[in-house]
């Protein structure tokens, strides 16, 4: 999401240095283009399509960049490749299975400008006085450009309009078929993920939320907002 120096065409994604404005859009000829002027709402740029669940914006794009970099950009960030979806045309919009452990992993990698930490458990282990070896944490990597992270960064804080200072987050859209519900967000210090989902202990197969936490939660989709707020301590003011 780093600024191209003309506008960036489908034909010009693939193995192009090029990279994507996240305030361009596609116009009528196919290009994304630099946003001028005030929103419009019949072509959202790419920040403005992210938060209410964009999906048409973004299988556009992901056909453009290609099914394949965006995995390898998720699997960098942090996501295991055993839990990616198949690389086809709706990939790009969210097919995947990650943990919460794991969403929480990628977007802290956005929120330490690039750089990926892996999650783990266990600091330390003591027998007889002494500490076992094997233990050691995760080297950190590079795993985006700073200004990557930063305009990814930048984009989310309208996933969490509302919420304490600093904070930016992805979630669960009103376009997606609500059989799961997320909310993950992130402070310079902090990412926490939390996943919502129903199914009967006798039925494997995820049930949809509708109803979920009474009528007023909707389709399920305003419940892991709600916890992750009261968890952090970061949730929007009620009154």
């Amino acid at each position: 999401m780093r600024a191209a120096a003309e506008p960036l065409t489908p034909e010009s994604v693939p193995g192009s240095h090029q990279s994507v404005l996240a305030d361009s859009y596609y116009a009528a000829d196919g290009t994304l283009t630099p946003a001028v002027g005030p929103p419009d709402p019949d072509h959202p740029t790419l920040s403005e399509a992210l938060h209410p669940g964009g999906n048409a914006t973004y299988v556009r794009l992901g056909k453009d960049v290609g099914p394949a970099k965006v995995r390898d950009t998720a699997v960098a960030s942090g996501l295991l490749p055993q839990s990616m979806a198949k690389a086809d045309a709706e990939f790009p919009v969210g097919t995947s299975t990650p943990s919460a452990i794991r969403m929480a992993t990628a977007y802290g990698t956005f929120a330490s400008g690039g750089t990926r930490h892996d999650p783990y458990s266990v600091t330390k282990v003591v027998k007889d006085g002494e500490a076992l070896p094997g233990l050691t944490p995760p080297a950190a990597g590079r795993a985006l450009d700073p200004e990557v992270a930063r305009e990814v960064t930048e984009a989310l804080h309208a996933g969490a309009r509302g919420f304490g200072p600093g904070v930016s987050a992805g979630r669960t859209g009103d376009q997606d078929r609500l059989r799961t519900a997320w909310f993950t967000g992130f402070t310079k210090d902090l990412s926490t993920a939390v996943t919502l989902f129903r199914l009967r202990p006798d039925e494997p197969r995820l049930l949809p939320l509708s109803g979920t936490g009474g009528d007023k939660s909707e389709r399920g989709n305003t419940l892991p907002p709600r916890i992750w707020g009261a968890y952090t301590g970061l949730g929007p003011k009620e009154g």
